[in-house]
């Protein structure tokens, strides 16, 4: 990829007809609720064993919902909704992709909302993390699972709505190259990291990177924010 995000646009009146699909009453989507999408129980304990403490959990506070159509390239049967690829527009963001990603399946995808919170947690970034284990691991002879390799992933991210609680896209402070925790990790301590950049969501806007970029979402502090989460994997042999 030649930037570290690229930048892609849905025609508004697409764009309309997702937004107002996802959002209004009678679709059916089933959500699962989350009280802190930012960090699970495990990687809160890393965190403690390798710092001595957690990240600034108590100024983490970012409830949410999400529901996951496609796990391990399959329909997730608690989430799967009858037409809900045509009615995200699948065909449509295909189409305004790069030729070099049409060879690629989803593995995953799922709709993520996140409601709106207090002044002193909106726009707080939420964990840095990958998506999925990628080549990273494989050179630090990570052992990843074979149902979910990561390898040559790609992650796309785009906006259902206006929000304006950002995205944080980071790369590892040279003087943290080395650290141990980054061998084996898909969470990352921001004191390791810098933010090279940041994206308030726009709707029909859709970003792509490479499944090794780092990056955070963090909540808004009005309404809700609301996001289609995709990773493309080449297919599995």
């Amino acid at each position: 990829m030649s930037s570290l995000v690229e930048k892609y646009y849905l025609d508004s009146k697409i764009a309309d007809e997702i937004e107002n699909w996802v959002l209004r009453d009678d679709n059916y989507i089933k959500w699962q609720f989350t009280s802190n999408v930012a960090y699970d129980y495990k990687s809160r304990q890393k965190q403690i064993e390798e710092y001595g403490h957690e990240f600034n959990f108590k100024d983490c506070f970012c409830p949410g919902f999400s529901s996951r159509f496609i796990h391990q390239g399959k329909e997730h049967s608690a989430f799967w909704r009858k037409n809900c690829m045509q009615n995200l527009k699948m065909n449509e963001i295909k189409k305004i992709l790069g030729s070099e990603y049409h060879s690629l399946n989803i593995w995953r995808m799922q709709l993520w909302m996140y409601p709106a919170v207090g002044k002193e947690y909106f726009n707080q970034p939420h964990n840095p993390h990958i998506d999925l284990s990628t080549r990273r691991g494989r050179a630090n002879g990570i052992k990843i699972s074979k149902d979910e390799t990561g390898e040559g992933n790609i992650v796309m991210l785009y906006y259902v709505s206006d929000s304006d609680g950002d995205n944080y896209f980071y790369k590892i402070k040279d003087e943290c190259i080395d650290h141990p925790s980054l061998d084996n990790d898909e969470m990352f301590h921001p004191d390791l990291l810098e933010v090279v950049q940041q994206e308030t969501p726009k709707k029909g806007t859709l970003l792509v990177m490479d499944g090794d970029v780092i990056h955070s979402s963090s909540s808004p502090s009005k309404g809700i924010r609301t996001t289609l989460n995709i990773n493309l994997l080449p297919k599995q042999l």
